[in-house]
């Protein structure tokens, strides 16, 4: 799945960013697809392609397996009528697929302390050159799931703590935390535990692909190696981006993933012994396909998936949403985005009622404009008409 550990430079000292995934605070306003800006003018086919993704993995489960969240605790029962009428939706026009919507989804205004704006930022499908094979070219390894890490997801045993999860390892019959740490896996510790995938070039290379949760190595006969985010060590994460504001080495409004990166590349034995300071390490499978897996398991499509706090919002709803995004020719300007996106991802720095990430794909563009993704704006949640909402005031 395409999960990111945290969002390195986005995550630092942002007002409105909990770290803490807290409800209380929460209000559902009821509004009207009336009130969306632009909703008239959009080209929804891409949206709906979208959602029919998440639908198909929805219809798969059980209907009373819970697909919602402790806030929102949908079943797939919610789910079926709306997704079977999506699935067989062959539209001509955009009119007729503002009508489904319309007739299918009651919409919302989500806020935290009555506020309905909040922070979105970007994240993409990073390349690197690679190999299959370690040369003194490329020495880092790109490394799969332990054979003895275990991850339990809590919200298994507790509704309350749906989405959260913990690592660790079976000793004795007993499950004990996974505690092996970055720089104890760089000495050595997986041999023999772990299969390395690939060799890339730079710690740094890794660095990106830990952080965005996915990539592609790109193979010197042509080929290319889709990468998926297949677990972690469980271990807290170190924003290594905060140590670059505390030297002064970056303004803060200069503070980018790919800033960071090209100076990890100029100073590597710096960057080396800077990147080992954060004990978190992510462990990576092979994917078929050309697109990144999200939290369902499922394709993530370019420009219309998002990840949020699962914890708030149930994985699959539709969201429309507006703010602005980098220009593609000359990123220091913005320009308006007003879309309906539907939540497929999640990621570690996504926390709270109104907070998103955007996917922008794969590619130079892509992670130009990702990288520079740090905009407010709001979302209108779209929850199916048969599930009752409890509003808050």
């Amino acid at each position: 799945m395409l999960r990111r550990i945290l969002i390195i430079f986005y995550c630092l000292l942002t007002p409105w960013i909990s770290f803490a995934a807290t409800t209380d605070n929460l209000q559902f306003k009821s509004a009207s697809f009336a009130e969306l800006p632009g909703w008239q003018q959009a080209n929804l086919t891409n949206s709906l392609n979208a959602f029919k993704t998440s639908c198909s993995k929805t219809l798969s489960l059980p209907s009373n397996t819970i697909v919602g969240t402790p806030v929102l605790p949908l079943t797939v029962a919610n789910w079926q009528g709306v997704c079977k009428a999506a699935l067989k939706l062959h539209p001509v026009n955009q009119v007729a697929i503002r009508q489904f919507f319309e007739a299918w989804f009651n919409v919302y205004t989500v806020m935290n302390h009555h506020n309905p704006q909040g922070l979105f930022t970007g994240y993409y499908l990073p390349e690197f050159k690679g190999q299959l094979h370690y040369s003194s070219d490329y020495s880092v390894p790109i490394y799969a799931r332990p054979s003895d890490l275990v991850t339990v997801k809590l919200g298994l045993f507790r509704l309350d703590l749906q989405g959260k999860k913990i690592a660790g390892r079976v000793i004795d019959g007993k499950l004990y935390p996974y505690s092996i740490t970055q720089q104890q896996i760089d000495n050595g510790a997986l041999v023999g535990k772990a299969k390395i995938i690939a060799w890339v070039a730079h710690r740094a290379d890794r660095l990106v692909l830990q952080v965005q949760g996915s990539g592609i190595i790109l193979l010197s006969n042509g080929q290319q190696v889709l990468l998926g985010y297949d677990g972690d060590n469980g271990q807290p994460y170190y924003p290594i981006g905060r140590w670059f504001l505390q030297n002064h080495i970056f303004p803060k409004n200069s503070l980018s993933m790919l800033a960071i990166y090209q100076w990890l590349i100029v100073h590597p034995k710096q960057g080396d012994v800077l990147i080992e300071q954060d004990p978190a390490f992510v462990f990576f499978t092979t994917l078929s396909g050309s697109a990144p897996l999200g939290t369902e398991n499922i394709p993530l499509t370019a420009g219309y998936s998002l990840a949020v706090d699962n914890n708030i919002i149930p994985l699959g709803s539709p969201l429309w949403l507006n703010t602005n995004v980098p220009n593609v020719s000359n990123t220091s300007h913005s320009v308006p985005l007003k879309r309906l996106f539907i939540a497929q991802d999640t990621g570690g720095a996504i926390y709270g009622g109104v907070r998103g990430d955007i996917y922008f794909g794969a590619g130079l563009q892509a992670a130009t404009q990702a990288s520079s993704m740090k905009q407010p704006g709001r979302y209108w949640l779209l929850l199916p008409k048969n599930y009752q909402l409890n509003q808050n005031s």
